[in-house]
């Protein structure tokens, strides 16, 4: 039987992100932003979208930020190839400006969610936390695809916090 120091001792696991971003500023404050959560672990960055494939195969990741708008593979086809590999992966998008056409190219490729660059640091958290599950770890998750009911009411909250509805797309 365990002690308590030592039962106590125990952190439960945390979720892995890899930050796929060409912009090492844009990476960078992600990081810190993600850093301040503990159950949230960045272990990898990528700045291309061959760079993100290769890194979501290589580690073991749980979740990945996409920018959509990458060099050598974009952002849809790193995350198609990303899903092919690992299908469990969880992959977030990021656009400047997440257009429907966008949006359904992504989801379409697997993604489970698209946020605008302009409220990233604001929803990625909560976005992470409502697709892995509450722990914080996919393990521990129930189903990935939100329902359109939890589409609606975040496109509410978006709408009385005074966001432009339309700025976080859910695959429903």
């Amino acid at each position: 039987v365990p002690s308590a120091a030592v039962a106590s001792s125990v952190t439960p696991p945390r979720c892995r992100i890899l930050l796929v971003d060409d912009h090492a500023m844009v990476r960078q404050e992600l990081r810190s932003v993600l850093a301040t959560y503990p159950d949230l672990e960045v272990v990898a960055e990528a700045v291309n979208g061959e760079e993100a494939v290769a890194c979501a195969v290589r580690a073991p990741v749980d979740v990945v930020v996409m920018d959509l708008t990458l060099p050598q593979l974009n952002g849809i086809e790193a995350t198609r190839r990303i899903k092919q590999a690992r299908p469990t992966a969880i992959v977030i998008g990021l656009s400047v400006e997440p257009l429907p056409h966008t949006r359904d190219a992504l989801l379409d490729a697997g993604a489970a969610a698209l946020i605008s660059k302009e409220v990233a640091v604001e929803e990625l958290y909560r976005t992470i936390v409502q697709l892995v599950g509450g722990s914080g770890h996919p393990s521990d998750r129930g189903p990935l695809l939100l329902s359109e009911t939890d589409t609606a009411v975040l496109s509410t909250e978006l709408e009385t916090s005074g966001e432009s509805s339309g700025r976080v797309f859910r695959q429903s």
